[in-house]
């Protein structure tokens, strides 16, 4: 007999959020024709906050919301956002059945599935920060964010979703901490300029059933939800793909402007952007290698121990990175004229590498195309000990190496093209001689990157590098490096933001584990 269930979703269908899981039921209706029929109630029919407790008593036979709206009955919920791995990996690795036992113990609940995974949190504001801090701004806040914006120095407010339009259009609050998705949908995106990343933890929106109603199915028609649960679970990162590129676009007609730190396409005297012209307009012929110049990877920190100067606050600075003792070649105290060596160690940052690398790369990663995607292989360096010569490949076969040689240097069928700050050469020389002409494609060139970023806020434009960019570019030094440390061949899928087939590699994407009170980032 067929069993009919009522189910609560946080959010009206129109809704980005729900519309995955509302694609979810039309499928289960049909695949379970005769078994199961699910029909969905929204929040006008049970306020979101209440919905938990209704499935726990019964009200309810499923729900769909955000596992930390229920994480003062059950605070192990709010694990899955710190997650890096899928749903169908949690499934294998017994992370599943961990979840539901709790589920069942403390929300009489089976834990079904959930959906998020990739979906990452950002800082919205009317105001600009200052030095990346939110001094004397308000921002609609929630428990799983409080302290880390308290940490960036605003104020945590709480507002119910529907409150944030009228207390934007007021003034009540500067802007608010949310996923990509809905901003558009509350109509938020009117009353923001700036959204601030990159992003941090994961949405983590279960879907459950009410234990009892569990219990009392045929085997017939759990296995039916089982079998569609994991169908929903292949299908997440395809729906998420597409309606956060829906989202973006949104956010960027509202001119929700972020600009990241790659000033050579502006600045310099426009020596890098004349070269980026001249390989796009085909002057070197076909032109798929670029050598890209900067330091070498980074290394464990082996700096001994110094005593503290009274004032600084170690364990600060340290952030999620391991304990160690204080050094000033990390921290130099009082005036000083060298660049702190923080950078050239691991656990702070990417050596030398990632320092010019990440200006480097862009140049590249520009000049071919890529600023959307990222390399599908890396081949490691020849040489055991070699801090040069890695290699990052992209479906089409355009390849970047990491050289010591300065600037970037693009070599193709008719000669090279080498580019640096102070330099701009081509060989043959008759190459950079010969002027582009009307016909060519010319790039923007706002000739200062302060005045591109202020200038996009004013036309509700996007910069020469928003947010996808940057993060594209701090993932090749990445990349790289990661490279040299393992010395193997790595497969990356640049959607997922994962390496294929090598756990070992993408233990490397975090810290193996955040110090005590610095777990909040949990990024993917």
């Amino acid at each position: 007999e067929e069993v009919k269930l009522k189910a609560a979703a946080f959010l009206p269908e129109r809704s980005a959020y729900a519309q995955p899981f509302h694609k979810w039921v039309s499928e289960v209706n049909k695949k379970c024709d005769g078994k199961l029929e699910i029909d969905v109630v929204g929040p006008s029919a049970i306020k979101p906050l209440e919905q938990w407790n209704a499935l726990k008593t019964g009200v309810i036979d499923m729900h769909y919301g955000p596992s930390n709206y229920y994480k003062g009955t059950m605070v192990e919920s709010d694990v899955l956002i710190l997650s890096k791995k899928d749903a169908p990996e949690l499934r294998k690795n017994g992370v599943w059945a961990m979840m539901n036992e709790l589920h069942k113990e403390k929300l009489n609940a089976w834990y079904l599935t959930h959906f998020g995974q990739g979906l990452q949190f950002y800082i919205y504001t009317s105001k600009a920060a200052k030095d990346g801090r939110f001094p004397d701004q308000r921002l609609r806040s929630m428990n799983i964010y409080d302290d880390f914006l308290r940490g960036l120095g605003a104020t945590p407010v709480r507002m119910s979703p529907g409150d944030v339009f009228t207390g934007l259009e007021r003034g009540v609050v500067d802007g608010f901490g949310w996923a990509l998705w809905g901003v558009s949908d509350f109509g938020w995106h009117k009353h923001v300029k700036y959204r601030y990343g990159p992003g941090f933890f994961n949405a983590a929106i279960n879907i459950l059933v009410n234990l009892d109603k569990w219990n009392g199915f045929t085997d017939e028609q759990r296995k039916c939800l089982t079998e569609m649960a994991m169908w929903g679970e292949k299908q997440w990162p395809r729906w998420r793909d597409e309606l956060s590129a829906k989202e973006l676009e949104a956010q960027k007609k509202a001119g929700v402007t972020f600009q990241t730190g790659s000033q050579q396409r502006n600045e310099f005297g426009g020596k890098f952007i004349k070269a980026v012209e001249y390989v796009i307009n085909g002057r070197l012929g076909k032109c798929e290698l670029a050598e890209c110049g900067s330091g070498n990877p980074a290394v464990p920190c082996d700096l001994p121990t110094e005593e503290k100067p009274k004032g600084l606050d170690w364990d600060l600075w340290l952030g999620p990175a391991p304990m160690r003792g204080y050094h000033s070649a990390l921290s130099p105290r009082g005036v000083h004229k060298n660049y702190p060596a923080f950078r050239k160690y691991e656990e702070y940052a990417g050596g030398g590498l990632a320092d010019f690398g990440a200006h480097m790369f862009d140049i590249a990663q520009w000049a071919f195309g890529k600023d959307r995607e990222s390399p599908v292989k890396i081949v490691p360096a020849p040489g055991e000990n070699a801090t040069h010569g890695a290699k990052m490949v992209y479906a089409d076969g355009k390849t970047l190496v990491h050289v010591k040689q300065g600037g970037v240097k693009f070599i193709g069928e008719k000669g090279s093209i080498h580019v640096n700050r102070g330099s701009l050469k081509s060989e043959p020389a008759s190459i950079l001689q010969e002027p582009l002409t009307e016909s060519d494609t010319r790039l923007h060139n706002p000739q200062n990157h302060l005045n591109n970023f202020i200038d996009c806020i004013g036309t509700d434009t996007q910069p020469v590098c928003d947010v996808e960019v940057g993060s594209r570019t701090a993932a090749l030094c990445h990349l790289a490096n990661i490279s040299y440390d393992l010395k193997e061949d790595l497969k990356f899928d640049g959607k997922k933001w994962r390496f294929e087939g090598s756990e070992a590699a993408n233990a490397k994407l975090d810290y193996a584990e955040r110090r005590k009170g610095f777990e909040l980032p949990g990024l993917d």
